[in-house]
């Protein structure tokens, strides 16, 4: 059983954690509702996210890309699988919460592209194990609003 100030310790860090988007090893997986995604992406760890495997309408192919690239307005749903030993967590820019990955494991991320601004995929405090993201500009909902 924990002392009281373990216990203040442990729900001190969990509330830390929380604050930057991390859950505790303990906590329950998020569950994402099935949302209706336009292509998946699934990248690894261990080779710094530099292949990528993409899925759309049940065709698959991969590729080496410096930059991913995506489409404003576009939903992409994103596997990273850490097959690496040890714990990594991961950004997926500043919009989305970093998340948490034990090794072994596989998580999936749901991204709008809301706007035409890029952002990085990395491995927090691994600037090698990075792929930054340049989201195209939607032209066609552009030319409606002249």
């Amino acid at each position: 059983m924990l002392k009281h100030s373990e216990a203040m310790a442990a729900a001190t860090c969990v509330a830390i954690l929380a604050g930057i988007g991390i859950s505790p090893a303990f906590a329950e997986p998020q569950r994402h509702e099935d949302f209706e995604v336009d292509r998946e992406l699934v990248l690894a760890v261990s080779d710094g996210f530099s292949r990528q495997t993409w899925r759309y309408a049940g065709q698959v192919w991969s590729e080496t890309r410096d930059t991913l690239l995506m489409h404003e307005d576009e939903r992409v749903r994103v596997y990273i699988t850490n097959d690496m030993p040890g714990v990594r967590v991961i950004s997926f820019g500043d919009d989305q919460p970093a998340r948490r990955v034990r090794a072994g494991e596989t998580i999936s991320a749901d991204l709008t592209m809301d706007h035409a601004r890029g952002f990085t995929i990395a491995v927090v405090g691994q600037p090698a194990f990075s792929r930054p993201v340049r989201v195209r500009a939607n032209y066609v909902a552009h030319a409606n609003m002249a």
